[in-house]
């Protein structure tokens, strides 16, 4: 489930029961139940190699 932030998950009151990732644009929620994996896809870019366009 792709959201814009890792809270967003949480507030419409999803269960976290059957999901094991969530990718979303920035991480938001430091409480976030530890069975959860979150993708920030914000870290992912910055660690690609930059394009010698």
């Amino acid at each position: 489930m792709e959201r814009p932030v890792s809270r967003s998950f949480r507030d419409p009151g999803h269960a976290v029961d059957g999901c094991d990732i969530i990718v979303c644009w920035r991480r938001n929620w430091p409480e976030c139940p530890s069975q959860l994996e979150v993708v920030p896809l914000s870290s992912v870019i910055k660690s690609l190699p930059k394009s010698e366009a």
